[in-house]
């Protein structure tokens, strides 16, 4: 049985290395190789993610010379930056969520 939209999506955010790289994406765009400084990743993993995230269309990307460039996606940037401050503004909470399950 295929996936819904909604299961794809929550899968792409639901995962901690694709989410930190979506919050490094709402402080600016960058490159896999910032990507890849920023959140002390590999690059194929962060490389993997990314892929994830394109095809999810959360992220694109804008070719620049030799490189590309990546961002989120306009409709998808409020959500996710909604969803970094609930983590950051509730984070004592999500804790004990995490304890239970």
């Amino acid at each position: 049985m295929s996936k819904s939209s909604s299961e794809m999506l929550f899968g792409a955010v639901s995962n901690a290395g694709r989410f930190r790289i979506l919050e490094k994406l709402l402080e600016r765009p960058m490159t896999v190789s910032e990507l890849i400084g920023s959140t002390k990743s590999k690059q194929t993993l962060v490389s993997h993610n990314l892929k994830c995230l394109l095809d999810c269309m959360i992220v694109h990307q804008a070719k620049e010379g030799r490189f590309r460039r990546y961002y989120i996606d306009p409709g998808a940037r409020q959500i996710i930056a909604g969803m970094a401050k609930y983590m950051q503004r509730y984070n004592a909470y999500l804790e004990k969520c995490r304890r239970k399950g």
